[in-house]
């Protein structure tokens, strides 16, 4: 019996087929469970904030404000970083295709003064993403989401990037309506942020 009927009869083409399968097996989609910051900084001009320990964390009712106090359009746009992802949370192999932020927010300042959103992105050290705003009112307490699983803000970004103590999160809201009146405030509770890749 020649070699090849042999190695047939072994099932190898069997074989072949299933490494075949196997190599071109497609990537499952993994979304982190969401972390908190644990470090902020005001960063550029407008209202600063001052209350850095109150983001901190997940949710919980403490807000950190910035105000117009008839001096400001805006607020300094506050950066928010240390999530403490780590390789357990997003391995090396991990190819990063979406970033999605969270960031629980209130704004105060009845008719006619009103907070509206300014800027949010995201940032790994000096490198800044696009903007994902639309300019919409802050009035009550929300958690507003920005990015998705598809979306990285404009950036190439690596398994490295995302457990980089520098990844950050950036908001930032206007004030309108503030000359002559009372004071209107961006209140932040909380900045969160989950990581979508493929594997």
């Amino acid at each position: 019996m020649t070699l090849p009927r042999r190695l047939a009869m072994l099932g190898v083409p069997r074989i072949r087929a299933r490494l075949g399968e196997a190599l071109v097996k497609p990537r499952v989609m993994v979304t982190t469970a969401r972390r908190y910051s644990q470090t902020s900084a005001n960063t550029g001009q407008g209202a600063p904030f001052s209350n850095f320990t109150y983001t901190n964390g997940a949710p919980n009712g403490q807000f950190n404000g910035a105000s117009s106090a008839d001096t400001y359009r805006y607020s300094a746009t506050y950066r928010v970083q240390s999530f403490g992802f780590t390789a357990a949370d997003v391995p090396d192999e991990a190819v990063i295709i979406g970033v999605t932020t969270f960031v629980t927010r209130r704004g105060s300042g009845s008719t006619p003064r009103k907070v509206t959103e300014r800027f949010n992105s995201i940032a790994i050290s000096s490198q800044i993403g696009e903007d994902r705003s639309t300019g919409a009112l802050i009035s009550s307490v929300q958690t507003a989401a920005y990015g998705g699983v598809q979306d990285t803000f404009g950036l190439t970004l690596t398994a490295a990037d995302v457990r980089n103590i520098d990844f950050a999160v950036l908001t930032a809201a206007n004030f309108e309506f503030y000359q002559g009146l009372s004071d209107c405030t961006l209140w932040l509770d909380a900045i969160g942020v989950e990581i979508t890749y493929l594997l």
